[in-house]
């Protein structure tokens, strides 16, 4: 997560300023930012989220300007909160329900774009 320096000053924002609004430590952050410390999924989704764009980004450590417009999220506002919601509590599923839930995902993508 090198770019994550890039990303916090093309925001504008101090170590302290992410650090606060992601609640951990402004210690915890600035590792993250040199690459000695790795975030765990919930904190993944929450830089992502925060920075306006992917986890890809934050993972493969590409710049932003490296992606289509398509993959880029201009403003954290502009994603679906539905969705930003589902895929934070996904992981709280029972198995079972978790199952039932990608089950009716596969449906519906089936239904509505044609997929065999």
């Amino acid at each position: 997560m090198l770019n994550l320096k890039q990303l916090r000053e093309e925001k504008g924002v101090s170590q302290a300023t992410v650090a606060r609004e992601l609640n951990i430590s402004r210690q915890t952050y600035n590792n993250y930012e040199l690459g000695k410390r790795e975030a765990d999924y919930e904190t993944l989704l929450k830089l992502a989220e925060y920075f306006g764009t992917s986890v890809d980004c934050l993972i493969s450590n590409r710049i932003n300007d490296n992606f289509s417009s398509d993959e880029k999220i201009k403003d954290p506002d502009e994603a679906d909160q539905d969705l930003v919601i589902l895929n934070r509590n996904a992981k709280k599923l029972s198995p079972e329900n978790r199952k039932k839930l990608l089950d009716m995902a596969k449906v519906m993508f089936k239904e509505e774009f044609n997929e065999n």
